[in-house]
């Protein structure tokens, strides 16, 4: 279970159920981090002090890999997408087949923004400047300067939009702020791109893209899903699919795994109960032919059958080798420091946080629905949609029934960031196995912060 038995007394063995599935995992599923996690107190100071939020610009979000894009985003040579992060705005922008660019978004004369959201460079191939009519082209180079003999000590030729690192892993695009920065190879390690080779990304769509400012510092937003004590409270009903006790949590470098294991031990509900329910709320891969459990079976076994035969007969791929693990669990993956794609095939999310520029009580908090591609097709991620603060995530399109869980989490998060700033409160105390990546977060960032003042 990780780094001893002690710290996890009380939780399921989740290797020895796995290994009792009808169809049981690969091994990636049972590999397992040894950090110790810890226990000591948190100080609150992290949270809500301008000048923490202050030296993570400086020496966190300039040094990380973060993600930028997806590849879909940005399908044509000249297609391009803005990420914005705190008060820096990069141009990712497909300037071959399978080659990115990413630029500062900032014209060289007079530093305006040169785009301010998603386009294509069309058939000049240039970015025009809306203030003067300076033209960049998709190497970044200066190609156009109007009354170019009054700029008689600029040279052109030397002019060009400050590049930034990039590269791509499965389907997602990453940029680095840090010229230095090792390779996104490298900064990853070996877990990540091993397990995903079991899922590719690359080969899944956004079926729902949604984003809005949440009233909490980022760190606290990410927070909430990386760990599942929460959910006997904050989701009653979600709660008759899954305890929190059946979670691995496991750290592998800068990053971390969580799984959680569906339809163990459930209290007071029958299994065809647990069937029906789950289908019904739409988290399941179809709403038709809702499967009932023979006598001696498990929900778990049936519902991974039914999983595997939805995703079939709608993309014409066969997913009958695919583990019961891979049909239903939560396989939430964390890559630091803000962004979270799931693994297996169930119904997969991946969300990214970040800081609402340097203010430590916001932030905007993004959520991703992806689908595995139909064979022999590779349709378009859906847009993003920017929702109101007060707006529920069902209003998204494509959300379905994970808006309402969504909504249950965010309800918390202000709460908890108008508690952070109370004189009656000093220190976090994090539990030491089931919020231990929270933990593995916070040291992780302080490393960077130190790294940086030292």
């Amino acid at each position: 279970m990780g780094f001893d038995a002690e710290g996890a007394r009380g939780m399921a063995d989740v290797c020895a159920i796995l290994a009792g599935d009808t169809v049981p995992p690969p091994p990636e599923y049972f590999d397992s981090g040894s950090e110790n996690p810890g226990s000591e107190p948190v100080s609150k100071h992290c949270m809500i002090s301008p000048d923490y939020a202050r030296a993570e610009a400086r020496h966190l979000w300039r040094k990380v890999w973060q993600m930028a894009c997806r590849e879909r985003a940005i399908p044509e040579v000249g297609d391009y997408t803005v990420y914005d992060i705190l008060d820096q705005s990069v141009i990712v922008v497909r300037t071959g087949q399978q080659e990115f660019s990413a630029y500062h978004n900032v014209c060289q004369h007079r530093g305006i923004r040169l785009v301010t959201q998603a386009g294509k460079l069309g058939e000049r191939g240039q970015f025009m400047c809306p203030f003067h009519g300076w033209c960049y082209d998709r190497q970044g180079k200066l190609k156009a300067l109007p009354r170019a003999w009054d700029f008689p000590s600029l040279d052109p030729a030397k002019v060009a939009l400050p590049a930034l690192k990039v590269d791509c892993w499965d389907g997602w695009v990453f940029v680095n702020f840090d010229p230095d920065a090792a390779p996104l190879a490298d900064y990853l390690g070996d877990m990540l791109p091993r397990h995903f080779a079991l899922w590719p990304q690359a080969e899944r769509h956004l079926v729902s893209h949604a984003a809005k400012i949440i009233r909490c510092n980022w760190k606290a937003a990410f927070e909430a899903f990386l760990e599942v004590y929460h959910v006997p409270v904050t989701h009653p009903t979600g709660g008759q699919f899954a305890t929190d006790i059946a979670t691995k949590y496991d750290e592998f470098g800068s990053h971390g795994r969580m799984h959680l294991l569906k339809f163990h031990a459930p209290k007071g509900v029958s299994e065809q109960d647990l069937v029906d329910h789950w289908i019904g709320m739409g988290l399941a891969a179809g709403k038709d032919d809702i499967p009932q459990v023979p006598q001696g079976r498990r929900a778990r076994g049936v519902l991974a059958d039914y999983q595997r035969n939805q995703y079939s007969r709608r993309t014409g791929r066969d997913f009958s080798r695919f583990s019961d693990a891979e049909m239903l669990d939560t396989l939430e993956y964390f890559v630091f420091p803000n962004f979270a794609p799931w693994g297996g095939f169930g119904t997969n999310l991946a969300y990214r946080v970040r800081p609402n520029r340097e203010d430590p009580d916001s932030c905007l908090f993004e959520v991703m629905v992806t689908a595995p591609d139909p064979a022999g097709e590779k349709p378009a991620d859906a847009p993003p949609t920017l929702l109101a603060e007060g707006a529920s995530w069902m209003e998204a399109p494509g959300m379905s029934g994970l808006g309402k869980i969504l909504d249950e989490d965010v309800a918390n998060l202000e709460r908890v960031q108008q508690g952070l700033h109370s004189d009656g409160y000093h220190t976090m105390h994090f539990a030491r196995y089931q919020e231990r990546l929270i933990r593995h977060l916070h040291r992780t960032v302080d490393a960077y912060l130190a790294a940086g003042e030292s």
